[in-house]
């Protein structure tokens, strides 16, 4: 989260007052923002309901300074470079974040044992046989061929 956001929202839910010179429109953002937030032991923390377990899960909100390094530990911790989902799986369970997704990407995307590691494979699909029906002469169009095409424009 951002330093200036972190901050503003960190003294409303302790102090309970917001500070001078807010429009009432941002206080009004600012009130309904925190209601999905809360402080313990002196940290703020995103509430959400899981609808699994049905109760209330607190995440720890990152300040931004240290997302990077909160990246880092998790993929430490569960084994090395599993990629964009995985990674932000892991994040997402104990951190928040606003765009998470795109901070992760980011991240991985500068990793070059990730970029060794996780290479898209490409897929090609076994050819299946089209039925023809009852027609005694069938053809093809050799011109939508590159290589066929180039031979009989010489």
């Amino acid at each position: 989260m951002a330093g200036k956001e972190y901050k503003i929202i960190f003294e409303f839910l302790s102090l309970k007052v917001l500070l001078e010179g807010i429009s009432e429109n941002q206080k009004r953002v600012i009130r309904r923002k925190s209601n999905s937030f809360c402080i313990q032991n002196n940290e703020i923390y995103f509430k959400s309901f899981d609808k699994k377990s049905n109760e209330v899960m607190k995440r720890l909100v990152i300040h931004e300074d240290k997302l990077e390094r909160v990246m880092y530990l998790c993929r430490i911790e569960s084994g090395g470079h599993l990629g964009i989902n995985k990674t932000v799986a892991k994040v997402a369970s104990k951190y928040y974040f606003p765009a998470i997704n795109d901070e992760v990407k980011s991240f991985i995307s500068k990793c070059g044992e990730c970029q060794k590691q996780n290479k898209t494979k490409t897929l090609v699909q076994e050819l299946q046989p089209v039925p023809c029906g009852n027609r005694d002469l069938i053809g093809q169009d050799l011109f939508c061929m590159p290589k066929l095409k180039s031979q009989f424009l010489l």
